[in-house]
């Protein structure tokens, strides 16, 4: 019986089983991840064997371990800039992609009331109020916990199916 078990273990059943968990612990942990910010958190999940019967769930994306962690708590919950006066920050996908935000182009705008103010940024004209804004502090992300949180459930997901694996291979089907 334990040579059958052994076998089985190191058999390819094992690494689909193994596959078959992962992919459905991905599912799950993609539902989890907001959608919002144009859906790119969102679509890096993925998932990496490693060798026989060792998967890896996982999300390269760098704005992932801010939304697990979140930012700012160290400093009361905000973020400051801290070499330029202002912080940029992005309202459009245009002015998120634009490759320098710095407030160093364009100076602090102290006492500038105009709205329709355009900056050329990256070659395309960004409107000030419209396409992003100057601030003094940002309220930090609050942490989501999405793998912490999954964490328990994937260990469940997982026990459930190497129980019932082993239960049909020590039953002899």
């Amino acid at each position: 019986m334990l040579e059958r078990v052994s076998a089985a273990l190191k058999s390819d059943a094992a690494d689909k089983l193994v596959a078959r968990v992962a992919y459905q612990i991905l599912g799950e942990i993609v539902k989890l991840t907001p959608k919002r910010w144009f859906g790119q958190v969102r679509r890096d999940w993925k998932v990496e064997r490693l060798k026989h019967a060792t998967y890896s769930v996982q999300n390269p994306n760098k704005i992932m371990r801010w939304l697990e962690d979140g930012t700012g708590h160290a400093s009361g919950g905000y973020i400051y800039p801290k070499t330029a006066k202002a912080l940029f920050v992005a309202l459009t996908r245009r002015a998120a992609m634009s490759q320098r935000q710095t407030s160093t182009a364009v100076g602090f705008m102290s006492g500038v009331t105009n709205k329709t103010r355009r900056v050329a940024r990256g070659g395309a004209g960004l409107v000030y109020g419209k396409d992003y804004v100057l601030a003094k502090r940002v309220r930090g992300i609050s942490p989501r916990r999405i793998v912490a949180g999954m964490r328990p459930k994937a260990k469940r997901m997982m026990l459930d199916a190497m129980k019932a694996f082993l239960r049909q291979t020590v039953k002899g089907g």
